[in-house]
């Protein structure tokens, strides 16, 4: 794979990450 298909897939996987732990610290600011 090229660079540049390598930085969007761990731009995904960092942004999907994100939406997890946001998720998380919401449920348990509940």
């Amino acid at each position: 794979g090229s660079v540049f298909a390598r930085l969007v897939g761990s731009a995904a996987d960092a942004a999907r990450l994100e939406t997890a732990v946001a998720a998380a610290l919401k449920e348990h600011g509940k």
